[in-house]
């Protein structure tokens, strides 16, 4: 049983990702319930295991008294003396407890202890590890659908696409590669739900990101970004270097940066809009293509 434990226990550390050391509590945890719903809760019953070996060790302690008052935690000086003839009243004395006593139902709750706490230790490290990247891009693989919400693999986790946080219109197939924005790490009662996005704002923020150089050197500044997935989006930029046209550097030679943006909405029209202190001109700009005649404001 050891070897098989060991076996499970190496297993899961990797494909989980879970430091062995917490697999193995998981473990030790699992069987102090199958022992004391065999023995009884009542029962001082310690679990250990070697981290080397893998070696289980189940001891029952009981303290040596003079007179029974609780046969679960106390034990007599006769039956003390047949396991060790040192012992004396007062002492505390373990006997060993076979594991393969457990019988089946003991069995049964260890197995569903051990899966709860390994799900437990991935949902922690799920949690650890994507929580610091909300907000940044993340390529994944589709794996199907569930209730029009696209499942996708990134990493050694399933993240999930809302339908409300889809393009509308846009179609994936199983194996098809995606990329989105890691909108948040949701913590339910049931699990760490990782959510993905590519109908947010801010995921044409990051693409823009990716594809002006000048946006990531910070010599460009995106001052503010409204969309309509699928149809529109407004982007409005704004330079640090007067030797740099914000619009010009966004749409790149002949479009190409604009227009990898635009392949990758899958041809959602973009309005690329320099930002300017001064209010009539800036609502202006951000209302084309309309054609506008007056800007009036009412200080």
């Amino acid at each position: 049983m050891k070897r098989e434990l060991m076996a499970v226990i190496e297993q899961v550390g990797r494909e989980k990702g879970i430091d062995k050391y917490r697999v193995l509590a998981a473990v030790e945890s699992a069987l102090l319930t199958a022992a004391k719903k065999r023995y009884g809760n009542n029962e001082n019953i310690q679990v250990q295991i070697d981290p080397e070996t893998g070696e289980i060790s189940i001891v029952s302690l009981k303290t040596i008294a003079d007179q029974i008052t609780d046969a679960n935690a106390q034990i007599s000086l006769e039956e003390a003396r047949a396991i060790d003839g040192e012992a004396e009243l007062g002492d505390e004395i373990g006997s060993l407890i076979d594991v393969e006593e457990f019988g089946r139902i003991a069995a049964q709750a260890a197995k569903q202890v051990i899966c709860q706490k390994v799900r437990e230790a991935t949902w922690e490290a799920v949690e650890r590890e994507y929580s610091k990247r909300e907000g940044d891009l993340v390529h994944g693989i589709i794996l199907g659908q569930e209730r029009r919400n696209y499942l996708v693999e990134i990493g050694k986790t399933e993240a999930v696409l809302p339908v409300h946080e889809q393009i509308p219109r846009e179609a994936h197939r199983r194996g098809d590669r995606v990329r989105a924005l890691l909108l948040e790490v949701r913590r339910t009662p049931k699990d760490v739900q990782v959510v993905l996005s590519r109908a947010h704002p801010q995921f044409v923020v990051k693409l823009f990101q990716l594809e002006v150089p000048e946006v990531t050197e910070k010599i460009l500044e995106i001052k503010g970004v409204v969309r309509e997935p699928g149809d529109r989006t407004k982007i409005a930029v704004f330079s640090r270097d007067k030797a740099v046209d914000p619009v010009g550097a966004c749409v790149g030679i002949k479009g190409s940066r604009v227009q990898a943006i635009v392949r990758e909405l899958k041809g959602e029209k973009i309005d690329i809009i320099p930002w300017t202190t001064d209010p009539r001109v800036f609502i202006g700009e951000a209302l084309n293509p309309a054609s506008i005649e007056k800007v009036g404001i009412d200080e």
